[in-house]
């Protein structure tokens, strides 16, 4: 039934008047159950998803949502750290987190010591904690 729901919401979410709403419910009735990282996921809004001129784009990546995301490549996005917004400055600047998801297993791109970067590697088998957490979290 939750993922259902969830399945649900992933479309609602992309079309602003019906989105923003039914993610303040969803938030809030996670947030009571202890869910965190759904209640973020319900609560994260773009700046410029309220454009409505994005919205047909938008609809399709909640319909691509829908499918088997175990197999093939998948990139997924999120706000940065524990923040609520994000949003697009301009095309091309970003202020997101990003993931990239080959057959089930997670890379994540960070920059700790500055100019290096760090390639995490998470998998259901290495941190199911993190991979679900992450599952949750990115679109």
């Amino acid at each position: 039934m939750v993922q259902t729901e969830r399945k649900v919401f992933d479309i609602c979410k992309r079309i602003p008047p019906i989105g923003i709403p039914y993610g303040l419910i969803r938030g809030v009735v996670y947030k009571c159950v202890g869910d965190k990282d759904e209640a973020d996921y319900s609560l994260e809004t773009d700046v410029a998803d309220l454009y409505l001129a994005k919205v047909p784009r938008n609809l399709i990546n909640g319909f691509r949502s829908m499918s088997n995301m175990e197999k093939g490549i998948w990139i997924g996005r999120r706000s940065l750290d524990e923040l609520l917004i994000s949003c697009t400055l301009l095309s091309g600047v970003v202020v997101y987190h990003w993931c990239i998801q080959i057959n089930g297993i997670i890379y994540e791109l960070t920059a700790p010591i500055k100019p290096r970067i760090h390639i995490g590697v998470i998998s259901q088998s290495n941190n199911p904690y993190l991979y679900n957490s992450y599952h949750k979290r990115f679109s």
